[in-house]
């Protein structure tokens, strides 16, 4: 659970002052979740399209081609929006962390174990403290299913395996989860020989 009143290294924003960003995902800085006063998260989530075109505008100039890139507008745009239109601080809290599932199966773990520019250390290193086991076992025990190994996509992207192909080839398995409830009802349909809907 996150503590919606605990900011980096359990202080308490007793004031209203901090809105929380987590410290992953960062392309200079994450857009996947902001907590805190609710007028820093309204700029964040209902000021966007009107703030959009003069980010645009702007980063045409400066950086052109990257004008709809959302981490960056959250960093050159919607955040300083944020500071000087509530007086509220924007920090990152390294306690934060989800990973990505792809419509592969593959879950990402680069996001929160990524390079020190893309998350903070500290994300990967209580993840795995926090569970005492490799990933793996801990996406298994989300899962309630078998992972494989970690594998390098490319130069910044790591993927673990979690889709059906890797779990165990034996017809008397129960499988848990969404894939795996497709899965029994397969195999329950195609024992007595009838299509599916």
């Amino acid at each position: 659970p996150i503590d919606l009143n605990g900011t980096k290294e359990g202080a308490k924003d007793v004031g209203n002052k901090v809105a929380v960003v987590p410290g992953f995902g960062k392309h200079p800085v994450s857009d996947r979740i902001i907590y805190g006063p609710s007028d820093a998260v309204k700029i964040w989530s209902n000021r966007r399209f009107p703030l959009l075109e003069e980010h645009v505008r702007h980063v045409r100039k400066e950086s052109p081609g990257w004008g709809m890139h959302s981490e960056r507008f959250m960093a050159r745009t919607i955040f300083p929006a944020v500071r000087t239109q509530t007086d509220v601080a924007v920090r990152e809290d390294d306690r934060v962390c989800f990973f990505r599932a792809r419509a592969d199966e593959s879950v990402w773990v680069s996001d929160c174990g990524g390079g020190r520019r893309v998350s903070d250390p500290a994300i990967m290193n209580r993840v795995l403290q926090s569970n005492s086991k490799p990933l793996q076992e801990v996406f298994k025990q989300v899962l309630h299913r078998d992972c494989g190994n970690v594998t390098r996509v490319n130069k910044t992207v790591r993927t673990v395996d979690c889709s059906a192909s890797v779990l165990p080839a034996k017809t008397n398995d129960t499988y848990h989860g969404p894939i795996g409830a497709i899965d029994n009802q397969l195999r329950t349909q195609a024992k007595k020989n009838v299509l599916l809907p």
